[in-house]
């Protein structure tokens, strides 16, 4: 018995195993759109830094009882857009 000749592998099989070379990022990067400064033009001038308010005890406290009712009355505040819903 004669050995048959292994085929050669599929193209996709090769494209797997030698992927194509990455571009690089900037090579046809896009211009950026009307009205926007990329961060790269803000290099030359100043940098601000926002930094956030150290709460008091007495304005977390605040928060939270704001928040607190928010969530009580959620419930309430759809119950116009249920029976509006349940009508149609």
């Amino acid at each position: 018995m004669a050995s048959s000749p292994i085929p050669p592998p599929p193209s996709w099989v090769l494209d797997l195993q030698n992927p194509p070379p990455s571009r690089a990022k900037n090579a046809d990067k896009l211009p950026d759109p009307p009205g926007y400064t990329s961060s790269k033009a803000l290099t030359g001038k100043k940098a601000t830094v926002s930094t956030r308010k150290v709460l008091t005890p007495e304005e977390t406290d605040t928060l939270k009882l704001k928040k607190s009712w928010e969530i009580a009355l959620g419930p309430a505040k759809q119950l116009p857009m249920q029976g509006i819903m349940s009508y149609m």
